[in-house]
């Protein structure tokens, strides 16, 4: 038996087959997966609604709730998804404010990074907040957390240090900081 070569001469089914891509879920079943008990589905519900939060208020809305989740993770990437947004809101200021305290490290610093990219589109009401929440996490003990939040304090510039007495000192601070990283963002 000599076989020269296999080739279908019939008008059978053709090689090109169509992969079919997953659906992709809604923002409202995103926000449901929040509530899941496995930390690794919730993690992957906020990194999905991170790219949505720029367009899609129902996003920020859950992942202004994912920054109290139980796993620090979860807070990091919830905090980070809300950085571009466009207008942030009161809720989501105060979300990221309050994670400048968590006992974590990658949570502060995501948190510190979101809100200097927020700093030039907080409103007028939310600067006092933003202002002293940044200037109490100035004396952060993680290096990269000081020069992130000493950035989000030169990004509000002028009103939240008009509006915050504390902003002054903690550039200051900054300045004789002894990492050379930090004190050049002071400057």
């Amino acid at each position: 038996l000599g076989v020269a070569g296999c080739q279908s001469t019939g008008g059978g089914a053709t090689a090109e087959t169509k992969v079919q891509e997953p659906p992709v879920p809604s923002v409202a079943e995103l926000r449901a997966k929040l509530k899941d008990p496995d930390a690794s589905v919730r993690l992957k519900a906020v990194e999905e609604l991170g790219p949505r939060a720029k367009e899609s208020p129902e996003a920020v809305d859950a992942l202004v709730e994912a920054l109290a989740d139980t796993d620090r993770m979860v807070r990091r990437f919830a905090a980070h998804g809300l950085a571009e947004v466009e207008s942030p809101s009161p809720a989501v200021l105060h979300g990221l404010t309050k994670l400048l305290k968590d006992v974590w490290v990658d949570p502060r610093a995501a948190s510190a990074r979101s809100l200097t990219m927020l700093a030039r589109r907080v409103p007028a009401e939310s600067v006092k907040e933003v202002a002293t929440a940044l200037a109490a996490a100035a004396g952060d003990r993680d290096e990269s957390t000081r020069i992130l939040v000493l950035a989000g304090l030169g990004a509000l510039g002028a009103p939240g240090a008009l509006q915050v007495p504390a902003v002054k000192p903690a550039l200051e601070k900054g300045l004789r900081d002894a990492s050379a990283p930090v004190r050049a963002t002071s400057a």
